[in-house]
């Protein structure tokens, strides 16, 4: 199996998974107590948040994790996101929108893409901190990027 049939985009707006199981939600706090399971279940523990800001064209990511793994949601402008699963050599390409959140398991990169004339605000969501002693832990970039996005 793919790597790439794990990245679900999860649409906030009318409960539907892409890529993944049809979410059945019908109360404001069912939605979030499932949201959380699925942070959990996802992630396995939530050890950082992370809020993201890109202008348009700017560029995200552009880089894999060994161990990581990330849950965004996008709250406002449009993101285009490449994925390549480096196990299965695939490539994978997605347009996010917000309420859309998306999850990025390890070992594919992932470059995002801010399209919209406004500003993409998202945030990310991961099982692993940052370390500012070591910025770079489980943050590889590929020598030769098979994105062309």
């Amino acid at each position: 199996m793919s790597n790439l049939d794990l990245c679900k985009v999860i649409d906030q707006r009318d409960n539907s998974v892409k890529n993944g199981n049809l979410v059945e939600l019908t109360r404001g706090e069912l939605r979030v107590q499932q949201y959380q399971s699925n942070l959990k279940k996802m992630l396995g523990s939530l050890r950082q948040m992370t809020y993201h800001r890109l202008t348009k064209g700017q560029i995200g990511g552009n880089h894999y994790h060994l161990q990581k793994r990330e849950i965004m949601t996008l709250m406002f402008g449009e993101l285009d996101v490449a994925l390549y699963d480096l196990d299965e050599k695939e490539e994978m390409y997605l347009k996010i929108y917000p309420g859309q959140t998306f999850y990025l398991p390890p070992r594919v990169n992932h470059k995002l893409t801010s399209v919209s004339d406004d500003p993409a605000i998202f945030i990310e969501y991961s099982n692993l901190a940052f370390d500012p002693k070591n910025p770079q832990k489980d943050c590889l970039k590929l020598e030769e990027p098979n994105q062309n996005q």
